[in-house]
């Protein structure tokens, strides 16, 4: 058997295979020493905190009804059933117009019998003045004793009591008789009709059978903590909103606010008038209003996309620092629609981030973008 010769220098093997891979390893780790990673420097925006005027409000939550005075619930005097209800609901309707009748029988009936009573009596009435006359004449000429002219004068006087009490049942019953048309307390619109004809009713507020209201005159009824109720007064201005109805504003003033605060709920009742015009939101629409309550300058502002929220609960903005950006905790007041005051943990001319705070490193490197 031949061998071949082994060429000299040639290394052949596993260990040959190791060398080559402990020999790239090595110079990968070199390479890796010698290229440090770039850091990643992000592009923001940052504004200085502004010092402005506040116009400083109070929001309140409420629903819109009708005013006092403009509304009412419309129920028979008489006990009786409904014979007839003349409107629906919508229906405009003139102060004193037919709104339902009951089945007047009855007191017809009563009517008549009063009527005739009363009659009656005034007949009764005339013969003893008569006969008082005629006894009078006859005893100042000595002929009738005073007894006879005593008795009467008596006489008179009682005819002239049952009179005086029939005529008082005639106004009872013809009272009644007109209490069982029901007819508009005021000048609006009916909002409900609560019963139908045929239905019975027991002469007492328990079964009204109309509401009317004016929603020519509607006010906001609203909530307010203490510390809000103290800051507001009658004829403030503002301006309510209404989700169900976007892009429309409707002016408001304080009609009146409650001396008391309701202790279970903790808040107090603020009644707004809305300013009359077309296009009246809906009664019992919810909606917000803000009031005017006063002016202040020098308030320090930031725009509201420049906060965003810590794990205490709390508001925290990024400051631009020198090149990096810091997190810094904020106290805030009043609120705009896109502005917040600062009360405290934000020095005069600090910068801030105003956009995308929220997927921000408290001390990211930084570089302001136009």
């Amino acid at each position: 058997m031949h061998l071949a010769p082994r060429r000299p220098g040639v290394r052949r093997g596993p260990f040959a295979f190791l060398f080559a891979l402990l020999t790239l390893l090595s110079a990968c780790h070199r390479a890796t020493r010698e290229s440090p990673e770039t850091p990643v420097v992000l592009a923001v925006q940052c504004t200085e905190g502004s010092v402005q005027r506040l116009i400083r409000t109070v929001h309140l939550r409420g629903v819109v009804e009708i005013a006092p005075g403009h509304q009412a619930l419309v129920a028979p005097q008489i006990a009786g059933r409904l014979l007839a209800v003349a409107v629906r609901e919508g229906d405009p309707v003139r102060r004193n117009a037919i709104l339902a009748q009951l089945d007047a029988r009855q007191a017809h009936d009563a009517v008549t019998q009063a009527q005739a009573t009363l009659a009656g009596a005034d007949a009764a009435v005339q013969n003893a003045t008569l006969t008082a006359d005629r006894t009078r004449r006859l005893f100042e000429h000595g002929i009738a004793a005073r007894q006879e002219l005593d008795d009467a004068t008596a006489r008179l006087a009682s005819a002239r009591s049952i009179a005086t009490a029939a005529r008082a049942s005639l106004n009872s019953v013809g009272r009644n008789l007109a209490f069982a048309t029901m007819r508009a307390p005021l000048d609006g619109v009916v909002l409900r009709v609560l019963r139908a004809p045929g239905d019975l009713v027991d002469g007492t507020p328990s079964t009204p059978v109309v509401e009317v209201g004016d929603p020519g005159v509607l006010d906001l009824l609203a909530s307010a903590i203490p510390a809000d109720l103290v800051r507001l007064a009658p004829d403030q201005p503002g301006t309510a909103r209404f989700e169900a109805l976007p892009g429309r504003n409707y002016p408001v003033t304080v009609r009146s606010i409650s001396p008391t605060i309701d202790p279970a709920a903790g808040v107090g009742t603020v009644r707004l008038a809305l300013a009359p015009g077309a296009g009246a939101p809906p009664i019992g629409l919810a909606g917000e209003a803000a009031i005017t309550v006063g002016a202040q300058d020098g308030v320090r502002m930031i725009p509201t996309t420049a906060l965003r929220g810590t794990t205490t609960g709390g508001s925290e903005v990024l400051l631009c620092d020198h090149g990096h950006l810091r997190a810094t905790e904020v106290h805030l007041g009043a609120r705009e629609d896109t502005r917040v005051e600062v009360l405290d943990g934000l020095a005069p001319g600090a910068k801030v981030v105003v956009a995308n705070v929220l997927g921000l490193a408290d001390g990211a490197a930084y570089r302001e973008s136009p």
